[in-house]
């Protein structure tokens, strides 16, 4: 059993995914057209900060994947310490042809 303060150990801490309360979206309906698609924002995702109980260092990752690809191949965005990413029409339109 790893010891505490050993950097592999993993203390209790509070965990968000896709289906809980933690990760919301400014809409839940996007037109996707291309009028002024380069300067109009189409969606934000934010989420809470992550508690680990702990001082560390915590580096998020958007992961995103059409519903047939079913996360197997998702385009994952870094994000750093960022809380939120924001699309315009034209960068969300831009995200299938990374899909795997």
């Amino acid at each position: 059993m790893p010891e505490r303060g050993d950097p592999h150990h993993l203390h209790q801490g509070t965990f968000y995914t896709a289906a809980s309360a933690g990760l919301s979206a400014s809409t839940t309906t996007l037109v996707l057209d291309s009028a002024n698609a380069s300067a109009t924002k189409a969606i934000t995702f934010s989420w809470p900060v992550v508690n680990f109980g702990d001082n560390v260092l915590v580096s998020y990752t958007l992961q995103l994947d059409s519903v047939a690809g079913n996360f197997a191949k998702p385009v994952s965005v870094p994000l750093g310490s960022g809380l939120s990413q924001s699309y315009t029409k034209a960068d969300f339109n831009a995200l299938p042809s990374r899909w795997g």
